[in-house]
């Protein structure tokens, strides 16, 4: 038999057998296909940070409300006289016509500066605008008035035994999303860095900047605020806060 032949057929032969040698260890080993995918998938999630605030301590009221009576129940009918004269006197200060006609004035001229109000705040985003372009070429006032521009306030969905909210993220890979929750508000903070080519003097480069969205969430009374759950998948960021199930201590 020719001498290649049987070199080539070895070689062969030896592929063969480290192939099957590598179908084993993976059968033996099935994490390691799955952790690859893993980190392909991984850079494309963007940087996720949760920061929940303590809750407060209940303010002891159940000593001072005990003091409260004990103190009252041990006025002298001299405390208890000056009080009802004291309430006399009030209400025959705030019953009298002058009084009467001064709270009127005072109310209609209140309604008048509400509406007032109400004109400068629909007025306000143009304001806003104008000055904003006044001081464009100034990057911390520049800055300043496109975070207040980029403020925005929405509303927890109620599914059932949750609340939900979702957002969108564009470019997960350049995303940050820093989320702060106390027991009133969600406060979501996106940032993400874009990337640029422009053209200077015929020289191709690249300009880094950065865009950032803050939403406010009001939270309701009977959600669990410290079970905040976060997931994403396939540009969609999602929180579900549970609620405070029937008997369930908090």
């Amino acid at each position: 038999m020719n001498k290649n032949l049987v070199i080539g057929i070895g070689f062969i032969l030896v592929g063969i057998i480290a192939y099957q040698g590598y179908l084993l260890y993976k059968k033996d080993h099935p994490d390691l296909e799955i952790s690859s995918i893993e980190k392909k998938t991984e850079v494309q999630k963007p940087k996720i940070s949760v920061n929940i605030a303590p809750k407060k301590s209940p303010h002891p009221t159940s000593n001072q409300n005990i003091q409260t009576s004990s103190l009252q129940s041990n006025l002298s009918s001299d405390e208890e006289k000056i009080k009802k004269s004291f309430e006399n006197l009030l209400q025959s200060i705030f019953s009298s016509k002058e009084v009467q006609e001064g709270l009127a004035e005072f109310k209609i001229q209140a309604q008048e500066g509400f509406k007032q109000l109400q004109k400068e705040l629909q007025n306000l985003p143009k304001q806003l605008d104008n000055l904003s372009n006044e001081l464009k070429d100034d990057p911390i006032f520049s800055q300043f008035f496109q975070n207040i521009k980029n403020l925005t306030a929405k509303e927890l969905e109620d599914k059932g035994d949750y609340y939900y909210t979702k957002f969108t993220l564009l470019d997960p890979k350049n995303s940050e999303v820093n989320i702060d929750a106390d027991e009133k508000f969600l406060n979501i903070s996106i940032t993400t860095k874009i990337k640029q080519q422009i053209e200077i003097n015929g020289t191709i480069t690249t300009k880094e900047s950065t865009q950032q969205t803050k939403t406010i969430i009001s939270i309701p009374k009977d959600a669990l605020v410290e079970k905040l759950q976060t997931s994403y998948k396939n540009g969609l960021l999602e929180i579900k806060i549970p609620k405070i199930t029937q008997g369930q201590k908090v």
